[in-house]
């Protein structure tokens, strides 16, 4: 009986190593995502991405949950051709992780103009918005 506090303990300690993509549902309980406008940087394009995975903040949507143990850890990016697919990957809060996404790092990508969607695992892409990539 004694071990049960220590095999709870160390699932524990082994969470915060486990990050997720997340759906579209869970996106919009917490408030939704909006995308900024694409910025160039050293190492290539960004594409700043608006979202509080806590709950506390209405971004395009009223939240509707609370997550007080969740940091967004980054935003998974998949280019094809002139679309852009993100989702939010999610995980334990732990530094240097927020409850705020970080921009999708695009790299080098061609100019011109991009759909951007939102895809969760196993199901059908959003639309989100179209974005422009230029000099």
């Amino acid at each position: 009986m004694r071990t049960l506090p220590f095999i709870f303990l160390s699932l524990l300690i082994a969470l915060p190593a486990h990050a997720a993509e997340r759906e579209w549902s869970f996106v919009q309980a917490v408030g939704g995502i909006s995308i900024g406008m694409p910025k160039r940087e050293l190492k290539g394009w960004i594409l700043p991405i608006h979202a509080d995975v806590s709950g506390l903040t209405q971004v395009t949507i009223k939240p509707t949950i609370l997550n007080s143990g969740l940091a967004c850890e980054r935003v998974a990016v998949r280019i094809d051709h002139f679309s852009i697919y993100i989702a939010i990957v999610t995980g334990l809060v732990r530094q240097p992780y927020t409850s705020l996404c970080p921009a999708a790092n695009l790299g080098a990508v061609n100019h011109g103009s991009y759909r951007v969607f939102y895809r969760g695992p196993h199901e059908p892409e959003v639309f989100l918005t179209e974005i422009n990539i230029g000099p």
